[in-house]
């Protein structure tokens, strides 16, 4: 489906808080990134006029393409910075408590995920009136004390060292991290399917509503493809986990070896650095010591005017 300025003010208009809208906006809009200045210019709009109770969709809307789109290039990332500043000092003048909560941890969600710039995450702190960091959510409330049985004075057994990683060669390390930029959670294709899952096969409320054992069973045949396809997806988030555990893992062990292999060479460089100087001392000294010893081809000849003395054949002859 081509991109055009109506059909982009269609899709706005019709966005709804569910998941499965923003998430099917979201993957249409980054297919369109090349004309991510329009669009966002385009939401911008929207969400300065829309009423408070719709406000948060947009920005919903903005962090699943944010988050996104990061791999496939900076187009959105670059024009959303340009107008979040404004976009979030609206949306806290008219926010309740429960709208800055989600607001608040939005920025904490892109702060911790390095998703815009620190520059631009201070520009909405303060929109917030929140100063150099986000506020923390207020306290949980206590929890009445259970009386619990006294607990064992047996010894507790000791925990298993941690398993010491050995650290990778750069190629192997490479390795894995190339394989995480085709990983699961990057798959757009099967997102979209997941997006374009139809309401019936995600609400209870539908299974009430039925009233033949046609409409059953075609939404039967639809909630197992539905069950297959998530299971699937989850296994393979499963395995992309655990990938991404090894990588950090690996990647921990890798610096490790080299903050040891930086701080040896280091040490070899001050005491190398050490010598250095006392051999430039040495030379310099020696420079000058030799610049003050006599020159002796320059000394007079003594010998000059005087017989030879005789030989020890002339003295015994």
């Amino acid at each position: 489906m081509s991109f055009t300025s109506s059909l982009l003010e269609k899709k706005f208009s019709e966005l709804t808080s569910s998941q499965q809208s923003v998430q099917t906006l979201s993957l249409w809009l980054i297919h369109h990134r090349k004309h991510a200045a329009q669009i966002v210019d385009a939401w911008r709009g929207e969400v300065l006029k829309v009423h408070p109770g719709r406000k948060l969709t947009f920005v919903y809307l903005a962090n699943d393409i944010l988050q996104n789109s990061k791999k496939k290039g900076a187009e959105y990332s670059k024009e959303f910075s340009e107008v979040l500043e404004e976009v979030f000092e609206d949306l806290y003048r008219v926010a309740d408590s429960t709208m800055r909560q989600s607001l608040d941890r939005i920025i904490k969600i892109w702060e911790d995920r390095s998703v815009l710039s620190q520059p631009v995450l201070l520009q909405l702190k303060s929109s917030a009136g929140q100063g150099s960091s986000v506020p923390q959510e207020p306290p949980k409330k206590k929890k009445k004390r259970k009386h619990t049985a006294p607990k064992s004075s047996e010894p507790k057994p000791a925990l298993a060292p941690p398993v010491k990683i050995k650290p990778p060669e750069p190629e192997v390390l490479l390795h894995h991290l190339c394989e995480l930029e085709t990983a699961t959670a990057a798959d757009d294709q099967i997102r979209l399917q997941i997006a374009s899952l139809p309401d019936d096969v995600q609400s209870i409320a539908y299974v009430d509503s039925l009233s033949n054992r046609e409409a059953g069973e075609l939404l039967q045949q639809q909630v197992d493809d539905a069950s297959k396809l998530l299971t699937s997806y989850h296994v393979r988030l499963d395995q992309e986990i655990e990938q991404r555990q090894n990588a950090i893992g690996l990647l921990q062990a890798f610096i490790g070896e080299q903050t040891g292999q930086q701080e040896r060479v280091q040490a070899l460089h001050d005491d190398h650095k050490k010598r250095l100087v006392h051999v430039t001392e040495v030379h310099t000294h020696l420079r000058s010591h030799l610049a003050n010893l006599p020159d002796l081809s320059q000394l007079p000849s003594f010998t000059d005017g005087l017989a030879p003395l005789p030989s020890a054949h002339d003295l015994f002859a």
